[in-house]
């Protein structure tokens, strides 16, 4: 058996259990309903209404009502297998009433989870989703007002944002070079279609770079030029130089060097006078600490 129509069957095998969910969780509504409206107790002052109602709540959102919270689970993990099917068999996907099921988790959804649960897409999806609930209107406001509107915000704090980093790279601790690389760049990049790039997801990137440096390739460099050439603030350039470039660079050795340092030498002639700017911030930090001058024995004493 080919292993696409493998893939198949036990995707259609893990819908079908999925989609079995759902009658039951409808059910388990209804019938908090009922008791809810057989009673006439005060949900804001009585222990057991404000249980009822909790439990409600609870049912609602694991049935995938309610918004944008965990309770769209089950019809995510529906969509993803639609897609997945999708990728594996030819011809019209069909369902009808699978349809009306999967139509909200349409709305809203990361660029990259239509492409299949992989280890990368569901890293760029924890950390999209956990930097939209550590966000404040407020400060969003204050980002993409100083930034001009270049960039979209979600409002979360540099704080949060390491946070999110170091909690992303525990839950995914065997992601490789490619694997790092990848995210940086699905973080780097629009959260949707049309959409603006997002701030926090940018810093993101960087604090990830930041933390995997060791990891970094000569050929990497081209993708940190295009990081480089696209972050429209200083904000992020300036974290990007510091604490990624000139690391990644201070390490390398030989021809690697040498292959760097031509890529910086197109640096220093190019149009583009931030790319410019980066080079001479380069060049200064690697250069060499000029010799103290004087009699180092008296300026001791």
């Amino acid at each position: 058996m080919p292993d696409y129509e493998r893939f198949r069957i036990l995707l259609e095998e893990e819908r079908e259990r999925k989609v079995a969910l759902l009658p039951a969780l409808r059910a388990d509504i209804a019938s908090a309903n009922s008791a809810r409206q057989g009673s006439n107790v005060d949900d804001e002052h009585d222990p057991e209404g404000s249980t009822i109602a909790f439990e409600l709540s609870q049912e609602q959102r694991r049935a995938g009502r309610g918004g944008r919270g965990p309770g769209q689970d089950c019809r995510r993990h529906l969509w993803d297998l639609r897609s997945l099917r999708g990728s594996h068999r030819r011809g019209p996907a069909g369902g009808t009433a699978v349809d009306s099921i999967l139509h909200p988790a349409r709305i809203g959804r990361p660029q990259l989870m239509s492409s299949g649960p992989s280890q990368v897409a569901a890293a760029a999806e924890f950390i999209d989703r956990t930097l939209q609930n550590e966000g404040s209107w407020y400060r969003a406001d204050d980002v993409e007002g100083r930034l001009g509107g270049q960039l979209a915000s979600y409002g979360s704090s540099v704080g949060a944002v390491r946070g999110t980093i170091r909690d992303a790279l525990r839950k995914y601790k065997d992601f490789d070079h490619d694997a790092v690389m990848q995210l940086a760049s699905a973080l780097w990049g629009q959260p949707r279609p049309g959409s603006k790039a997002v701030f926090e997801r940018r810093l993101a990137a960087v604090v990830l770079l930041q933390s995997r440096t060791p990891l970094l390739l000569h050929s990497d460099l081209t993708r940190l030029e295009g990081f480089l050439r696209s972050a429209g603030t200083s904000e992020l350039t300036q974290p990007l130089l510091a604490d990624v470039v000139v690391p990644f660079l201070a390490r390398l050795r030989g021809r690697d060097r040498q292959r760097a340092q031509v890529v910086l030498g197109r640096w220093e002639a190019d149009p583009d006078s931030g790319l410019r700017r980066a080079a001479a911030f380069i060049q200064q930090q690697s250069a060499p600490e000029p010799r103290p001058q004087g009699d180092t024995h008296e300026r001791s004493l």
